[in-house]
């Protein structure tokens, strides 16, 4: 599994924002050589105090995909999200991060993908942080004799600068 994913996202009045998304993933278990992304949403943050982020948005996406079947599929979706964030900036640091992604097929009708990320971060020297993330990513439609889901832990050390 390899993904690249990147957003951008313009703050508007009254806690609404609007995000470009870009993304590229690989997933052997789904059956993916590669998967490319482009979209759009609007949302709106439902709760934002100094220690919590809670959004939700919604929009379109189109992707363009190269299965290990040798199929290639060209598709516009859906985009539901919803990220909550919890955080505490003072020494040490912790955030607690969780966000869905929901892509429901638009010229695929019946497809639906789901892609779960949840991740702690804790400092544990200061400047230097403890990761423990678990993601999950569900296809109700992969290539040909790949498992609809693939998921996972992942541990990491890291530094702040």
């Amino acid at each position: 599994r390899a993904d690249l994913s990147g957003d951008y996202t313009r703050i508007l009045e009254k806690r609404y924002f609007w995000t470009a998304i870009a993304a590229f993933e690989r997933n052997e278990e789904l059956g993916l050589d590669l998967r490319s992304l482009l979209g759009g949403t609007g949302g709106r943050y439902l709760v934002q105090t100094d220690r919590t982020h809670f959004k939700v948005d919604g929009g379109l996406a189109i992707s363009a995909e190269d299965r290990t079947d040798g199929k290639t599929q060209d598709s516009l979706e859906g985009v539901i999200r919803s990220s909550l964030d919890y955080f505490v900036l003072s020494t040490p640091m912790t955030r607690l991060s969780a966000d869905m992604s929901i892509f429901p097929g638009i010229t695929e009708s019946g497809r639906v993908r789901i892609n779960t990320n949840v991740k702690l971060r804790n400092e544990f020297v200061r400047d230097f942080f403890w990761d423990l993330s678990f993601y999950s990513n569900y296809d109700n439609q992969p290539a040909r004799d790949a498992d609809k889901r693939d998921y996972g832990v992942i541990t990491s050390l890291g530094v702040a600068f």
